[in-house]
């Protein structure tokens, strides 16, 4: 009989007000940007000027497509489009990739205006942008490009329906797929982890999962090719999260439906995490952080499939 230990979670953050969330040994303080709303779909942000793209819907159902100057703190609407869900930024030009409730729109920060793209009979789940833009559609199985004005199937993902999914600094994409992430990686697909996440990149293309059920946070580490254990988020339940142009953390908390940004006040902090024995299902995480004193490093959580262990990570930006 196999027995698989699992890190049972809901995290939280104890000790100060200051030390919400614990990544690689260190406090992260919490800022509300935006909340009272219903937020939805993707955040993608525009790095150059800082800004962060999100939807939300009024209590009276009525639709705005923001954005946030995360710098400046000054909130403003897109023209021209109420209702979006999917977002992506092109780096090179800023333009702003949109789905609405059919098609793909461009919104044009020189122009400040919005025009419908392409794909005006689909309704687009997720998209990505890295040199072309990557979408999956809602409710079809596969991954898409579209480029120079022609949509293209990526052949090894055509039996896959895809939740959520990013592509890193190595041109690999990463995905979540029937509770489950995955990579495509020179042509082939395999199966990295089992679970629900949510995905992300920071500036450097380093992939990043989230964990709503646990407030777990994990990273891909590119030296070993596995994923390991970064840090925990505190009180609430993200749902997804960004990084901004200095690699700082803003995120979804689905409990209050707001917006957060995460500061690092160099407060010393380690996430610890009950372990509990239990025979296909998956338990209830608790993660607690605590302030350390002087400590450098930090303990995170690393789930091996079958094997829970505590691994000591320092915090390294690993630029490749």
């Amino acid at each position: 009989m196999k027995f698989i230990l699992i890190l049972c979670l809901t995290s939280f953050v104890a000790s100060t007000p200051d030390c919400h969330s614990c990544f690689f040994g260190v406090c992260y303080g919490r800022t509300r940007l935006f909340g009272g709303q219903k937020i939805s779909g993707q955040l993608a942000v525009d790095r150059s000027q800082n800004i962060i793209y999100f939807h939300y819907a009024t209590h009276q159902d009525k639709d705005h497509t923001g954005m946030y100057n995360l710098d400046d703190m000054i909130y403003s609407e897109i023209p021209g489009i109420s209702f979006t869900f999917a977002r992506a930024v092109d780096a090179n030009n800023r333009d702003v990739y949109l789905s609405g409730t059919k098609g793909i729109y461009k919104y044009s920060h020189k122009l400040n205006a919005t025009e419908l793209h392409c794909l005006p009979d689909k309704t687009i789940w997720h998209m990505q942008y890295t040199n072309k833009l990557y979408y999956s559609i809602f409710s079809a199985a596969g991954l898409n490009t579209f480029e120079n004005g022609r949509s293209s199937a990526i052949s090894a993902l055509k039996n896959y329906n895809i939740d959520d999914f990013v592509i890193d600094k190595l041109g690999d994409v990463y995905f979540l797929s029937d509770a489950a992430i995955y990579r495509l990686k020179n042509g082939t697909v395999g199966k990295l982890r089992n679970g629900m996440y949510s995905l992300s990149t920071d500036i450097h293309g380093n992939v990043y999962l989230a964990q709503s059920a646990t407030n777990g946070v994990y990273k891909m580490d590119y030296g070993s090719d596995k994923i390991r254990g970064a840090g925990a988020f505190g009180a609430g339940t993200p749902l997804n999260f960004a990084f901004d142009r200095s690699n700082k953390v803003v995120y979804h908390d689905s409990d209050s439906d707001a917006l957060y940004y995460l500061t690092p006040n160099y407060g010393k902090c380690r996430v610890t995490a009950k372990k509990t024995k239990t025979l296909g299902t998956l338990g209830k995480m608790r993660v607690t952080v605590t302030h350390e004193g002087n400590n450098s490093n930090g303990v995170a959580a690393v789930l091996d499939d079958d094997l829970i262990s505590m691994q000591m990570f320092s915090s390294e930006s690993d630029k490749e």
